[in-house]
């Protein structure tokens, strides 16, 4: 169980990992081609290590179903990865600018489990689907 007043930037100013590297590890990972794939986190965001483990698999798991399902017949695309600290939660968002992701799908197999059995992992709670103005949105949100 994780103890979410552990999750304040200010809290683990001076313990945690940073979760900077782990998300820029994704992006890099990303096959190459017409695709761009973008991180916004603050440099210096320090998470416990368990945490920042399980938000990369969520990244990894996103960014790759939207690199192979949300551009087909090759067209161009983009992906972007942030993680944000506010209003007293922590939020990864994974989004694309494909065509987009039903909101009711099976969460019992594949990528949509993983990302829920991650989230779960972590106490935090998973939402993936539609994105405003179209796209697919992935979001972990953790309360402190």
């Amino acid at each position: 169980m994780i103890d979410t007043a552990q999750l304040n930037p200010t809290a683990m100013h001076d313990r945690g990992v940073l979760a900077r590297p782990a998300l820029d590890a994704v992006a890099a990972s990303a096959r190459p081609g017409a695709h761009q794939v973008r991180v916004d986190c603050d440099p210096d965001l320090r998470l416990p290590e368990d945490v920042v483990e399980n938000l990369q698999l969520v990244a990894h798991e996103a960014v790759d179903n939207a690199l192979r399902h949300a551009f087909p017949n090759h067209i161009d695309g983009h992906v972007w990865i942030r993680l944000f600290y506010e209003r007293g939660r922590l939020t990864l968002t994974v989004r694309d600018d494909g065509i987009g992701m039903p909101d009711f799908a099976d969460y019992e197999s594949g990528g949509r489990a993983r990302i829920a059995q991650a989230a779960s992992a972590i106490n935090a709670h998973a939402r993936m689907g539609a994105a405003p103005f179209g796209g697919a949105l992935v979001s972990v949100t953790l309360p402190a």
